[in-house]
This record gives C-alpha cells, structure tokens and sequence, in this order.
C-alpha cells in the first residue's frame, strides 16, 4: 500500500471512529439531562454550551498553531475522557447538576475533534484529492455514525444507559490510535498570516458584503428552525418515552436514521437533482419541505411521538446533506479570499450566534404555538432572501464581467 493510501485510511477510520462514538455518548448524556433536569432545561444547557465551545475553539486553535494536529487532537480527546468520567462519577453519586456539564462538553468536543479531522484533510490532500476523496471521507463518517446508534440501541436495551456511556467514553480512546499514524501536517504560514489579517477584510465589496450577509441570513434562519424541532422533539420524547435505557435505545435509533438518510440524501438524491433540476429549485425546494414538515408537526406533533421525530430526522439530515451543499455551491460566485472571509463568519460566527440566540429565546419562551408561529415566519423570510441572493448573484456576475 503506496504512503498516500496508508494516510487516508488512516484518516477515515479516524472520521468514522469520532462519529461512531459520538451516539453512545450524545444519547446517554442526553437521557441523564432529561431524568435530571427535564427537556425544558436544554435551552439554558446549549447556551452554556456556545459559550463552552467558543472558548474551546480559542483555545484550540492557538494551541494547534503552537504544537499541531496530533497534540491537539491528543489533548481534546483526553481532556474530554476526564470530563466525562469525572463528571459521570459524581452524577451517578447523585449529583444530579452534573448533567449539565455532560450534556454541554458532549456538544463541544464532538465540534472540535470534527473539525482537526477535516482541516487536516483540507491542509494534506490538494485540491484534486480533495474533490475525489472529500465523499468517500464523508461516507466513512455518515456509516460511522449510522453504526454506533444501532450499537447505541443494542447496548441500552441489553445492560442500560450507564452501560452506554461508559462504552462512549472507552471507545473515544480509539481515534488517538488511528491519528496517531497520520503524518504531520502542520502550516504555520497559514497560522501566521491568520495572525495578521482579519477575514472579514476581503468583504470590503458592498455587493460582495450583501451576498455573503444574505447567505449568514438563511443560516441563521435554518438553525432557528431546527434547533426549535429539536427542542419540541424533545419535549414530546421525555413525555411519551419514561424509561431510562428505553430513551437511550430511541435516540440511538433516532441518529442511526439521521446519518442514513444523510447518506441516502447526500449520494443518491442529491446527485439526481443536481442533474435534473435547476441551483435555483434546489434551494427553494428546501425551505419548501421545512414548510410541509412544520405543518404537519402543528397539526399532529403534540400527540405522536413519531410525528416530531419524522421531522427532527429531516431537518437534521437534511441540513447534513441538501442544505450544506447547496449552501457551498452559494459559495462559488466568491474569489478565494471572499470564500475564506465568508466561510468565517458565517461557519464561524453565525453559526454559533445563531443557536444561542435561539437557545436563550427558548429559555423564556416555550409555548408551542408561540414556536410554531416563529418557524412558519423564518420559512417566509428565507423565501425572501433567496429572492434576494440570487438578484444580488446577478449584480455579482456583471461585476465580475465588467
């Protein structure tokens, strides 16, 4: 086997293996969150938890330019191991506010372990591995994750929650094996020049600014729908579901469903419809199917448990698959810089103001029709500024032609 090929399996059993125990620990800590403090606390866990991850990423990201991707991948990981144990002895002593730090570091280290696996294949493969190999390295992470919550499922329903978690927590001691062989890869040019620009200054464009601003808008809308479908899930799964290892066992099959869908969504229907239909249909179809799916959710959601599960799964594997490349392909009018500029603020910043904007609503705001109210809205306004993006593209391409 030539070093290349050594490398990338290297590298996507490492993908696989962060996502195949990302269920066990995601679905234990959760049912310790819900026994302890209910559903209607996790609003005020996620906003702990953007804080939490943005400190981490701070952290991160001036130890990985100091010391690189092995030490830091090594330093989340056990750090992480310690937290949990930690953190998982006391609770089960009966300390049950330790849940919340459970169920918010579960948020923030899967963000970072992610994120060192991709940005090392971003920085070793060039840019024509990347286009062929980006997919198969997607896959490898999607069955990872499909995996552990079929694992999740059959470890709760044999030896319970504590089971699984301790499992999850094990299991993270796997990814140190297969990044360890991974060869170094460090670009301090690239920390360095990050040190001394801002990416914010290659939208100085007015239309460019517009464009990419009008991107940051709809994913700030898609995050208020989605975490909002998470958190009524949620409240209908701690009401419908009472039982510990029962809840453990649904959210592992829950995420096994997302990541296959995700697959499915990702390989097979995405291809075809890039084929067959329009960029332009692609993106309002989406908001369309969130429509249909909020509407049935309204209408029925409060009383079946499958009902908010069916549109969680979809929103979430869609928001993988469908969105996050037809966001990408938003991308594609920028030069490299403006694609750098707009990728950081809204993969960075966005992002995570966006879920804790919402996480701090949803803390004082719960009533169902209230939200219900607020999804058919944000459906509307992304409507709006799709009209908007793609009147504002065509200002872009004359731009660039003249």
């Amino acid at each position: 086997m030539s070093s290349f090929y050594k490398n990338l399996s290297f590298l996507a059993a490492s993908f696989f293996l962060v996502l195949f125990s990302y269920p066990l620990t995601r679905a234990s800590t959760t049912t310790f969150f819900i026994e302890s403090q209910t559903s209607k606390s996790m609003p005020m866990a996620w906003a702990l938890a953007i804080v939490v991850l943005s400190v981490s990423i701070t952290l991160s990201n001036k130890l990985q330019a100091k010391r690189g991707f092995h030490y830091l991948f090594k330093v989340v990981t056990l750090v992480t191991i310690f937290i949990f144990l930690g953190c998982g002895y006391f609770y089960l002593k009966g300390n049950t506010l330790f849940s919340y730090p459970l169920f918010t570091f579960k948020e923030v280290y899967i963000v970072i372990l992610v994120h060192l696996v991709l940005a090392y294949g971003n920085s070793w493969f060039t840019r024509e591995q990347l286009l062929k190999w980006i997919g198969p390295m997607g896959a490898a992470g999607g069955v990872g994750g499909m995996l552990g919550g079929f694992f999740t499922r059959y470890l709760s329903s044999t030896y319970g929650t504590q089971t699984v978690f301790f499992v999850g927590v094990a299991l993270l001691l796997l990814p140190l094996f297969t990044t360890h062989f991974l060869t170094e890869t460090i670009d301090r040019k690239y920390y360095e020049d990050k040190k001394h620009s801002s990416p914010l200054k290659s939208l100085d464009n007015e239309v460019v600014r517009k464009y990419v601003f009008l991107i940051a808008a709809i994913i700030l809308l898609t995050q208020f729908i989605i975490n909002i479908a998470d958190f009524q899930f949620n409240l209908v799964f701690e009401k419908t579901i009472t039982e510990s290892s029962a809840r453990t066992s649904y959210l592992g099959k829950i995420y096994s469903i997302i990541n296959g869908l995700n697959l499915f969504l990702q390989f097979i229907v995405l291809p075809f419809a890039l084929r067959k239909f329009s960029e332009k249909s692609l993106h309002y179809f989406i908001p369309f199917s969130y429509f249909l799916c909020i509407l049935v959710a309204t209408l029925w959601g409060s009383t079946y448990l499958f009902i908010p599960s069916i549109f969680f799964i979809y929103l979430k594997a869609c928001d993988y698959s469908l969105f996050s490349s037809a966001k990408e392909i938003l991308y594609q009018k920028l030069n490299t810089a403006q694609k750098y500029g707009a990728k950081y603020l809204t993969d960075m910043l966005v992002y995570r103001l966006a879920k804790g904007l919402i996480a701090v609503f949803l803390i004082y705001v719960q009533e169902r029709l209230i939200l219900n109210i607020l999804m058919f809205s944000c459906i509307i306004i992304w409507w709006i500024v799709l009209k908007m993006i793609f009147s504002t593209r065509e200002q872009l391409y004359e731009q660039s032609v003249n």
